[in-house]
C-alpha cells in the first residue's frame, strides 16, 4: 500500500505524526502509532494546504511504474503502445442430421487522452450450411474523436471497408465527418451522440454506385463492475442521394473479464444493419467469442 508520511495540524491545536494511507474528496486515512488507522475530515485539518498530498500521487505513480510491466506493443513489437488490444475468436458447429460451421473472427484496438480517441475494429465472418457457403464478409473500421479541452464537444472522422460475398456489391467503402456531443462520462458510465455526413462508395456489376447520407448516432457504454461491461451503439444513415431510403446498423455487445488469467474475456452480442436498398434487407449477426488480450 501506497503511504506518505505528514504531521497534521488539527483546528483545535493538535498535531497528528501520521502515515496518509490514501486520500478522498472530504477526508483522509491515517495511520498512527497509537491510535491505528483513523479518517479525519479534511474541513478539520488547519494546515491542509502545506500536506504534500501532491507525494502520495507521485507514489501511486511510481508504484504502478514498478509493479504493473511497460506495454512493448503487440507481442512486444512496439505497435499500438498503451492501445486497449484483444483478438476475438468465436466457433460452433454441428456434424450428423445436419451439417453446418461457422466462425467468426475480429481485432479491436482503443486508444484515449486528453485530446483524441482512437477506435479500430475488424470482424470477419464465415458460414456454412450442408457443407455450402452461406455468409462470407469482413469488415473493417477505424473512428477518431478529436475532443476540446474542457467542453464536453468534440470532431470525429470515420473511415470503413466492406467485402461481402452475398451482397448486391463486392466492395464498399464509408467516409463520415461531423461534431459530436459528450452527454456523460465517468468510471461507470458514458453517454455520446454524433451528427454529421456519410458518403458510401460501393463497387458493383454492371455500374459503381456513390451514396451521400446523413448521420446520427448514438454511443453508450456501461462498466457494471471491473468484471463486466455493456456497449450499444446505432447509427441512423438517412439516404441524400436517393429520398426515403436509409441503412441503419445497431451493434450490442457484453463482456466479461475471467479473472483466472489477465487479458482474457467472454464477449457476447449482436450486430445488425438494415437497408433499405439491399435485396435482403436485414443483416443481423450474432456471436459468442472469446477475448485475449494483445
Amino acid at each position: 500500500m501506497v503511504s506518505v508520511s505528514q504531521v497534521i495540524q488539527l483546528n483545535n491545536g493538535d498535531t497528528l505524526d501520521v502515515i496518509i494511507i490514501k486520500q478522498s474528496k472530504e477526508s483522509l486515512i491515517v495511520r498512527h502509532t497509537s491510535l491505528g488507522e483513523l479518517s479525519i475530515d479534511k474541513g478539520k485539518i488547519a494546515n491542509l494546504q502545506s500536506i504534500d498530498l501532491h507525494a502520495l500521487a507521485i507514489a501511486k505513480i511510481e508504484k504502478k511504474m514498478i509493479t504493473e510491466p511497460l506495454d512493448k506493443g503487440v507481442f512486444g513489437s512496439g505497435l499500438l503502445v498503451d492501445w486497449d488490444r484483444s483478438i476475438d475468436l468465436g466457433f460452433n458447429g454441428a456434424s450428423g442430421p445436419s451439417n453446418n460451421a461457422s466462425f467468426r473472427s475480429g481485432i479491436s484496438a482503443y486508444y484515449e487522452d486528453d485530446e483524441e480517441r482512437w477506435d479500430f475494429k475488424t470482424v470477419y465472418h464465415y458460414k456454412q450450411d450442408e457443407n455450402e457457403t452461406t455468409d462470407n464478409q469482413f469488415k473493417i473500421d477505424l473512428l477518431k474523436d478529436w475532443l476540446l479541452a474542457d467542453s464536453p464537444w468534440f470532431y470525429f472522422a470515420h473511415a470503413g471497408l466492406d467485402w461481402d460475398q452475398f451482397k448486391d456489391w463486392d466492395y464498399r467503402g464509408r467516409l463520415a465527418a461531423g461534431p459530436g456531443y459528450q452527454f456523460v462520462k465517468n468510471k461507470q458510465f458514458e453517454l455520446a451522440s454524433r451528427v454529421g455526413m456519410s458518403g458510401v462508395y460501393e463497387v458493383r456489376d454492371p455500374k459503381n454506385d456513390i451514396d451521400m447520407e446523413g448521420l446520427l448516432g448514438l454511443h453508450m457504454k456501461w462498466h457494471v463492475s471491473e468484471q463486466q461491461s455493456l456497449r450499444f451503439d446505432n447509427f441512423l444513415y438517412p439516404s441524400v442521394t436517393d429520398t426515403g431510403e436509409y441503412r441503419n446498423v445497431t451493434t450490442f455487445e457484453w463482456a466479461h473479464k475471467l479473472g483466472f488469467y489477465k487479458g482474457l474475456a467472454i464477449k457476447l452480442g449482436f450486430h445488425n444493419e438494415y437497408n433499405t436498398t439491399d435485396t435482403d434487407k436485414n443483416d443481423l449477426k450474432y456471436h459468442a467469442a472469446i477475448a485475449w488480450g494483445l
